[in-house]
C-alpha cells in the first residue's frame, strides 16, 4: 500500500476514509521532495515535520512505519516524477482536496526548480501560494514563498522584498510550532543559497522552538544536520556536541533508525579533531551495520572518512585508493557534493607528495563541480589546493587569482563567528524562556482571580503573583546582564587582539628595516673606501688643470699659440677624466641610497652583471675596510649576452650584497681559524688556503623562456649538513651571538621567491665551501 511513496500512494487512504491518510501523504510529498541520498540528511522537508505532528495529534499506532525508507531519486528522475505528480493533481482535482492539490503543485514546482526551469516553477508555485492562503495554511504558503525565492535568481529587489516579509513573519508569530516550522523552511531557504551563518542560525533556532515543543523524535533529526552542517563549516567541537546530544535522545527513546549516518557524522567530527583512533571505531560500527544492506552510499561514505585519517597519518597513497572508491561510487549515485570533495581530498595528497600535475588536475574538478552548484565549502577547499599547486610550478598569476577565490570565500563562511552565534543564541533563549514563564505566570494569575470568588483569597493570589513577576524581573535582568557582560568580553578580546596584531605587524616592520639598516651598515665602510678613489682623482686632475692653465697663460703672453694649444688638449683631457670620476662617485652614492631606500616594487631594465660587479666590490672594501689583514681572490664569470633584464634593483641588488657579504665572512672565519693553529694540528690544504669569492651569471633557454642564473661560491667552511634546510628560516643563523641578526637569508628567499617568482638554492660540503643559486625565470 505504500510501496512507492508516490501519488498514488494516497488513494487507498482516502477512498477508505483512513484517518491517517493526509498524514501518510504529507509525510509522502517530504519524501518526493529530498534532496540527498540518505533518510537523515534529506535538509528535512516542512511536510515531514507536520506529518509527524498530524499522527502525534491521531495517537495512532499502527503498523505502518513513522520513518519509511525510500531509494535516492536523481534528478535524471524528475521528469518521470513531475509526470505522475501530474496524474495525482487531476485524481484530488476531481474530488475537490485542495490541500492535497497545493501540495501536490509545489511539489511539482520545486522538481522544476531543481531542473532550473524557473518560469515553470514560479507559475506552478503561485497557484500552490494561492491556495494555502485561501486555506489560512501560513507555513507552507512560507516555505513556498521561500523557493520563489530562489528561482527568481537575478531579480534582486524582489528578492530582498520577499525574504524581509519572511523575516518579519518569524518575528510576528508566537506561535511556538509555527514559528518553528518557519524557521526550517527559513533554514532550507539559506542552506540553498549558500549562506551558511544564516543557515546555522535558523537551524539552532528551529532547535530551541523543537525543545520547548517537546518533540523529541524531530529533534533527533535536527539535532543531526546541526552536528553535519557545523562540523563543515569550522567548528568540528560543537558539532560534537550536537550529535552527542542526539545520541543521548535516541537512547531515550530506543530509536536507533538511521542512526549509520550519525555515525559516520561523529567519526568526520572527530577527524577534524585529531582523534583518529576514535574516528576508526565508529567507522567500524558503520561498516558491520552497512555490511548487511550493502548500503552504497555509507560504504563511500567509509572509504571517505578512512581516507581522510590516512590523509592525516601522511599515508597518503592509501589515502588517495579510498578517495577514489568513494568518488566512483557518489558519482554513480549522481552525489555531486561529496565526490566534489573526494577530488579535493585527492588534490591535496598529490601535492603533499608533490605531484603538481595530479594535484592541480583532481583540483580543477572539484573546483569545477564546487563552482557549478555554488558548493561554498567545496570552492573553498579546492582553490587553496590549486593555489598551492599553481605556487609550487612558479605560475604566480594562477596561484594569485586562486588565492583570491580562497580568501574570499572563507570571509564568506564567517567561520570563526559560528561558535559566537551559537553562544549568543543559547544566551536569547534563555531570555526568550524566561520570558515566556512570566507569560504564563501571568496566565495563571488571571485564571486564578477567575475563579476566586472571596477577597482574601484574591488578594493573596495578588501578593503571590507579584512576588513571582519580581523574582521573574530578576532572572531576565541577570540573564540580560550575562548577555552584556558577554558581549563585553568578547569585545575586550577582540580589541585586545587586534592591539597585539599592530605590534606584530610594527615589530615585523622594524625587524625588516633593522636587517636592511644593518646590510647598508656593512656597505658603510667599503663605500667610503671606495668613493675615496674617484675623489682623489677629481683633487689631483683639478690641482694639475689649475697648473696647466697659469702655464698656458704665460706661453698665451709669449705669443707661444702652439705651445698653448697643446697645453689647452691637456687640461681638456684632465677635466674630462674629473666629469668621469664625479660622475663615478655620484654612481656610487646612487647605489648607497638606492640601497637604503623603500622598493618601489617596480620592476625596470637592469644590468644584472653591473649590479653584481658593484656590489662584489664594495662588500669586499667594506670588509677591508674593518680588517686591514683581509685579503680574498674575487673572480668574476659574467655572460655578456644576459643584456638587461625586468627587475626590481634595489631587492635584486640587497640579495646579492647579503650572499657576497656572507660569503667573504665565510672566508675570512677560515683564514682566522687556520691562522690559529699550530703547525700540526693544521689539516691538509690549509697551509696553502687562499681566500675566493666568485660571482657567475649565465643564461638558460627554458621551454616556457630563459633562466636567469647567479651564483655566488665560496672555499670558506661550509654549512654544516644537519643545519642546511632550515638557513631560510626567519631568525636563524649559523653566525656567533651579535654577528648576525638571521633575516638576511629570510628576507633574501622572499625576495626571489615571491617578489620575483624565482629559486634560492644552496649547497654546501663542510670544509669546502658554499654555493648560492639564484634562479630568475624571464
Amino acid at each position: 500500500r505504500y510501496k512507492r511513496y508516490r501519488g498514488y500512494t494516497i488513494y487507498l487512504f482516502q477512498e477508505i476514509k483512513h484517518p491517517a491518510g493526509r498524514g501518510y501523504f504529507l509525510q509522502a510529498m517530504a519524501l518526493i521532495n529530498r534532496n540527498s541520498a540518505p533518510v537523515m540528511n534529506d535538509r528535512i522537508s516542512i511536510f515531514y515535520i507536520r506529518a509527524q505532528w498530524y499522527f502525534d495529534n491521531l495517537n495512532i499506532n499502527d503498523s505502518f512505519p513513522i520513518y519509511p525508507k525510500i531509494q535516492y531519486s536523481s534528478p535524471g528522475n524528475l521528469e518521470n516524477q513531475s509526470s505522475e505528480l501530474f496524474e495525482a493533481i487531476t485524481y484530488f482535482e476531481k474530488l475537490g482536496d485542495k490541500e492535497i492539490v497545493a501540495n501536490l503543485l509545489f511539489a511539482v514546482g520545486y522538481n522544476y526548480f531543481r531542473l532550473k526551469r524557473s518560469n515553470d516553477c514560479i507559475r506552478f508555485i503561485d497557484r500552490s501560494i494561492a491556495i494555502f492562503k485561501e486555506l489560512n495554511q501560513r507555513e507552507p504558503a512560507f516555505a513556498a514563498l521561500l523557493v520563489k525565492i530562489q528561482a527568481l535568481q537575478k531579480n534582486a529587489t524582489e528578492i530582498q522584498q520577499i525574504e524581509q516579509t519572511a523575516i518579519k513573519q518569524i518575528v510576528a508569530t508566537n506561535d511556538i510550532k509555527e514559528k518553528s516550522l518557519l524557521c526550517i523552511a527559513m533554514f532550507r531557504f539559506y542552506y540553498e543559497n549558500g549562506q551558511q551563518a544564516l543557515t546555522i542560525e535558523y537551524l539552532l533556532k528551529a532547535i530551541a522552538g523543537f525543545k520547548l515543543l517537546g518533540d523529541k523524535r524531530n529533534l533527533i533529526r535536527l539535532l543531526n544536520i546541526a552536528g553535519d552542517e557545523i562540523q563543515i563549516y569550522g567548528s568540528p567541537k560543537k558539532g560534537l556536541e550536537f550529535l552527542q546530544m542526539e545520541l543521548k535522545l535516541r537512547q531515550e527513546l530506543n530509536d536507533y533508525d538511521e542512526i549509520a549516518y550519525t555515525y559516520i557524522t561523529t567519526a568526520f567530527c572527530l577527524i577534524k579533531l585529531n582523534k583518529y583512533n576514535e574516528a576508526l571505531k565508529y567507522v567500524a560500527m558503520v561498516e558491520s551495520m552497512v555490511a548487511q544492506s550493502d548500503s552504497q552510499y555509507f560504504i563511500a561514505k567509509c572509504f571517505d572518512a578512512k581516507g581522510q585519517v590516512l590523509m592525516g597519518q601522511k599515508r597518503f597513497p592509501e589515502a588517495i585508493m579510498n578517495f577514489s572508491k568513494a568518488a566512483v561510487i557518489f558519482k554513480a549515485q549522481d552525489n555531486q557534493w561529496s565526490e566534489s570533495y573526494q577530488y579535493g581530498y585527492i588534490s591535496a595528497c598529490y601535492f603533499e607528495m608533490d605531484k603538481l600535475v595530479e594535484c592541480i588536475q583532481f583540483g580543477n574538478k572539484s573546483f569545477e563541480i564546487g563552482k557549478e552548484k555554488n558548493y561554498i565549502s567545496v570552492i573553498l577547499m579546492s582553490s587553496k589546493s590549486l593555489s598551492d599547486g599553481y605556487a609550487r610550478i612558479r605560475d604566480s598569476q594562477k596561484a594569485y587569482e586562486y588565492l583570491k577565490i580562497y580568501a574570499d570565500t572563507k570571509d564568506h563562511l564567517l567561520q570563526i563567528g559560528i561558535d559566537n552565534r551559537i553562544a549568543e543564541l543559547e544566551i536569547q533563549s534563555l531570555v526568550d524562556n524566561a520570558q515566556r514563564e512570566k507569560e504564563k505566570l501571568e496566565a495563571e494569575k488571571q485564571k486564578k482571580d477567575e475563579e476566586n470568588k472571596h477577597q482574601r483569597l484574591w488578594l493573596a493570589g495578588i501578593a503571590i503573583c507579584l512576588v513571582i513577576v519580581v523574582g521573574t524581573a530578576l532572572i531576565l535582568n541577570k540573564n540580560n546582564l550575562d548577555k552584556k557582560k558577554a558581549n563585553r568580553i568578547l569585545n575586550k578580546q577582540k580589541a585586545s587582539i587586534e592591539e597585539t596584531l599592530a605590534d606584530l605587524k610594527s615589530t615585523q616592520s622594524q625587524l625588516i628595516q633593522s636587517e636592511k639598516m644593518a646590510s647598508l651598515g656593512e656597505l658603510t665602510a667599503g663605500i667610503a673606501h671606495e668613493i675615496q678613489n674617484p675623489l682623489n682623482f677629481v683633487n689631483n686632475f683639478s690641482e694639475v688643470s689649475n697648473e696647466l692653465i697659469d702655464e698656458m697663460t704665460a706661453e698665451l703672453n709669449k705669443g707661444n699659440i702652439d705651445e698653448a694649444k697643446l697645453i689647452a688638449i691637456d687640461v681638456k683631457q684632465n677635466l674630462e677624466k674629473i666629469n668621469h670620476h664625479g660622475k663615478r662617485a655620484d654612481a656610487i652614492v646612487k647605489g648607497m641610497l638606492q640601497h637604503s631606500r623603500s622598493s618601489s616594487g617596480q620592476k625596470e631594465p637592469t644590468d644584472i652583471n653591473a649590479l653584481a660587479d658593484e656590489y662584489l666590490r664594495l662588500a669586499y672594501h667594506g670588509l677591508r675596510a674593518k680588517d686591514k689583514s683581509f685579503n680574498a681572490t674575487m673572480k668574476t664569470d659574467f655572460d655578456s649576452s644576459i643584456g638587461k633584464i625586468n627587475i626590481i634593483p634595489q631587492d635584486i641588488g640587497r640579495v646579492i650584497l647579503n650572499l657576497i657579504t656572507n660569503a667573504f665572512y665565510a672566508v675570512a672565519e677560515k683564514k682566522k681559524n687556520a691562522a690559529n693553529l699550530t703547525g700540526s694540528e693544521k689539516p691538509a690544504g690549509l697551509t696553502t688556503y687562499e681566500p675566493t669569492v666568485s660571482v657567475t651569471t649565465k643564461s638558460q633557454s627554458t621551454p616556457t623562456g630563459r633562466d636567469i642564473i647567479i651564483i655566488v661560491a665560496d672555499n670558506g667552511s661550509g654549512i654544516p649538513a644537519k643545519v642546511l634546510d632550515k638557513i631560510f628560516q626567519p631568525f636563524f643563523t649559523t653566525k656567533p651571538t651579535g654577528s648576525g641578526t638571521g633575516l638576511g637569508l629570510s628576507m633574501s628567499y622572499d625576495i626571489i621567491t615571491k617578489g620575483h617568482g624565482g629559486q634560492l638554492k644552496v649547497s654546501s660540503k663542510e670544509n669546502e665551501g658554499a654555493e648560492f643559486i639564484i634562479i630568475l625565470h624571464i
